[in-house]
């Protein structure tokens, strides 16, 4: 009969091709049937591609990169901690710093927001990644350039240069700065204003006089806080009247263009103020209608803040607390990604240039010699260096090389067992009882290299 799906593929193979493949192990799985088959996919991590980052360049492919971040542990309950794993912690602690690393080894990737449960927490990740490390014209690229070129759309969009079609975005200020918002959003040449370039801060503290009027009902301080609305809106603004250090009472405040309504509650009743916003709301100045049906005259001058009046060494502390990518200090990448790992690819020993020789054990050598009774064996590098009765570590080693003894006396030493069915090790399920072959893939494909039962089971 006719595969389908097999004549569909053949019949887009001049598409690009993307392959969902998840985690690092499962990235280098898809380039073994990549290579197998003789296709170029592009590949959609996991964002855990740091773990191997080396590995994933040698492949030369080019990734999608997810921006999803775990969030942290709550480590309060100490019974329910033990149950987090260093590995868990660890990828907590790097997963923001993948595209860095990632660019760092010099794999070729693009962001998506695949996995984010907001459209709006894209660009945030992707501004902690550039805090991480990454260069601002990779994380640019990355969402821009890279993808268009990936799919083979770049004569048509990614960049800004003639004839490409008017894709573009207008911040006022660098992109990935976390204050920067974004001003018009054009598409092919049609733009949407996002934020009202013109729009005015009135956020602050000012003093409020009122003619005609005394006592409290005279002169009030208030507070003003929120930030310019978007286009169409004039919501976002909040007041207080501040009657004294520990007494506020809440202002309504509403701002059109220019035009400031506020609304007081005065001890003869409600008090309606309008008026007109000056010099960059320095100043405001308006009428009133008071309770006695009497227009009065209001105007407000901006006072300097508390947070404006802050002290040079308040400042200096503030400006020491504002962590630059240069000044985090990134964690090391562990190999294996777990427990027992180690930074270096190497083990323990390897990196100590430790031998350890094993003293008076039962020696099963399951070669000629068969059994032996109060055995050495000595170890160096990874690699058994001699089996015997009272072993003479100095016809083995040079004199520099450290030893490390083991008494053995009342032990039992094997060759690590090799289960030619063992279920350790294997990434998830490797063969399925309802399929007529059960042997769905080799199983040296779907080994989880960094299983601790391949240490404590055949070690």
């Amino acid at each position: 009969g006719t595969n389908l799906s097999l004549e569909a593929f053949n019949s887009n193979t001049e598409l690009p091709a993307i392959f969902s493949a998840g985690n690092w192990k499962d990235i280098l799985r898809a380039e073994n049937v990549a290579t197998e088959f003789n296709l170029d996919y592009i590949l959609l991590g996991g964002g855990d591609g740091y773990k191997r980052a080396t590995a994933i360049k040698t492949t030369g492919s080019t990734l999608i990169v997810p921006v999803v971040y775990p969030t942290p542990y709550d480590l309060s309950d100490p019974y329910l901690a033990r149950f987090i794993s260093l590995a868990e912690l660890k990828h907590w602690e790097l997963a923001p710093s993948n595209a860095s690393l990632l660019n760092d080894a010099g794999v070729p990737f693009c962001f998506t927001s695949q996995g984010l449960k907001s459209p709006l927490e894209f660009l945030p990740a992707v501004r902690l990644a550039v805090e991480r490390g990454l260069p601002e014209s990779v994380a640019l690229a990355a969402m821009t350039s890279t993808p268009a070129d990936l799919i083979g759309v770049s004569d048509i969009v990614g960049s800004i240069k003639p004839g490409l079609k008017a894709n573009i975005l207008v911040t006022d200020g660098p992109l990935f700065d976390k204050e920067t918002k974004l001003v018009e959003h054009w598409v092919s040449g049609t733009p949407t204003i996002m934020f009202d370039r013109d729009a005015v801060d009135i956020s602050g503290e000012y003093d409020i006089s009122i003619s005609n009027l005394t006592g409290s009902d005279g002169i009030k301080h208030i507070v003003v806080k929120g930030k310019s609305s978007k286009v169409g809106s004039d919501k976002g603004w909040s007041a207080t009247h501040e009657v004294n250090d520990t007494t506020s009472h809440n202002v309504s405040v509403s701002l059109d263009n220019r035009t400031i309504v506020l609304g007081f509650e005065t001890d003869n009743g409600p008090l309606r103020l309008t008026g007109n916003v000056w010099m960059e709301s320095r100043i405001w100045e308006g009428a009133a209608l008071s309770s006695e049906g009497d227009w009065v005259s209001w105007s407000a001058v901006k006072t300097e803040s508390k947070s404006e009046s802050e002290t040079e060494s308040e400042a200096e502390a503030k400006q020491d607390s504002t962590k630059t990518a240069t000044d985090i200090v990134m964690g090391q990448v562990f190999y294996p990604f777990s427990a027992y790992g180690s930074p270096e690819k190497t083990s323990a020993l390897d990196q100590t240039k430790k031998a350890v020789v094993i003293r008076g054990a039962k020696v099963w050598t399951c070669e000629d010699e068969g059994i032996l009774e109060e055995a050495d064996v000595l170890l160096y590098e990874g690699k058994i260096l001699g089996v015997g009765a009272r072993l003479n570590v100095a016809e083995f080693l040079s004199a520099d090389v450290e030893v490390e003894e083991v008494n053995g006396r009342g032990m039992h030493v094997t060759p690590g067992i090799i289960d030619e069915h063992s279920h350790i090790a294997i990434e998830r399920g490797v063969n399925e009882s309802t399929q007529a072959s059960s042997a769905e893939v080799w199983i040296g494909h779907s080994l989880n290299s960094e299983d601790v039962n391949i240490y404590r089971q055949l070690a």
